[in-house]
Order: C-alpha cells, then structure tokens, then sequence
C-alpha cells in the first residue's frame, strides 16, 4: 500500500510539471496579463523590458535604464498620484538617503 502511495505521488508530479503550469496564464490566453499601453523599451545595457509606470522593477533594470526613461517613469507616476487626489511623493529624501548608504 505505501508503495503504491509514493508511486501516485510521483506520477502527480511528473503529469502537472512544476507546481502550477496554469498560474501565469491570464484571461487572453497568454503568459502574462498587459497593460493596454506598455511598451518595450531597450535599456542601456541591452536589455528589453515591457514597460509601464505601474511596473515595479527591480534595481538592476532601474540602474540600467537612461536617464529619461527613469524621469519618464517618475513624471508618469506623479501624474497618476495627482490624478488620484493623493499628495506628491518626497523624492529628495530618498534620493540623499541612497547616497548616504552608499557612501559607506
């Protein structure tokens, strides 16, 4: 009995191939929900990414990206955020606050 209860643990496994093949799958079909305008944009080193200002990227894709995508990205979500009735980030104190860090 308890082989055969490893055996039937093991075909499940085999069969779904990884632990969700159906959790990326969105509504059209695809890999991957979108946003009706994103974009690919090339970053400096190369590499495309969609892009939109709801996105969250990680740091490397942040410090990749040109100086005006990044201001782009920073004016886009500052518009939405005062489209919205809400008060404006403090983008200066983050700003020192990273070069602070870094220049330990």
């Amino acid at each position: 009995m308890l082989n055969g209860d490893v055996t039937m643990k093991i075909e499940t496994v085999e069969n779904r191939k990884g632990r969700n093949p159906d959790r990326c799958r969105s509504r059209n079909g695809e890999g991957r929900s979108r946003h009706q305008d994103e974009e690919e944009i090339i970053l400096s080193n190369g590499d495309k990414i969609w892009y939109h200002a709801s996105y969250h990227f990680p740091d490397g894709h942040l410090r990749a990206m040109t100086d005006g995508q990044r201001e782009r990205m920073r004016s886009e979500r500052a518009a939405y955020r005062e489209s919205q009735g809400r008060p404006a980030r403090q983008t200066t104190q983050t700003t020192q606050h990273r070069r602070w860090i870094g220049s330990e």
